[in-house]
């Protein structure tokens, strides 16, 4: 089984769930589950310093970092777009057989369920606590 794992950022800056994405992957390895992360190049106010052109190894597991676009709006850089993850994952996901996207409110997120959704590729959403109602009080956009 391919699974491929979606998350906007695996900054240690982002917090836990950056951190569990890779314990969650190598353990799937460790099973014989051939999973991967996708992810941005993203780090808070500055971008990681990786490769954004071909997969690398993170801590033992393979993620494919993408350049992360950066404007100057905190806002709309937070959204964690990226016009090469939206190229890429449109001509690879039907290469997995589940995507598993972790958080909401990205653009790296939403290009997943809904591309996902579009080539018949079953997918899971880990909210991490996005929905709960202090979350969403945070913002009245989201």
């Amino acid at each position: 089984m391919r699974v491929l794992h979606v998350i906007p950022s695996v900054s240690a800056l982002r917090g836990g769930p950056s951190a569990a994405i890779v314990e969650l992957v190598r353990a799937q390895r460790a099973l014989g589950i051939d999973a991967s992360i996708a992810t941005t190049n993203d780090d808070g106010e500055g971008l990681l310093q990786v490769d954004t052109k071909a997969w690398s190894v993170l801590e033992d597991v393979p993620c494919r970092y993408f350049d992360r676009w950066s404007p100057s709006i905190r806002p709309l850089r937070e959204f964690a777009y990226s016009n090469a993850f939206r190229r890429w994952i449109g001509k690879h996901i039907e290469d997995y057989d589940l995507v598993h996207v972790h958080a909401i409110f990205s653009a790296c997120s939403s290009l997943a369920m809904t591309i996902a959704r579009k080539h018949n590729v079953p997918y899971i959403v880990r909210t991490i606590g996005l929905l709960d109602r202090w979350s969403l009080s945070q913002s009245v956009l989201r």
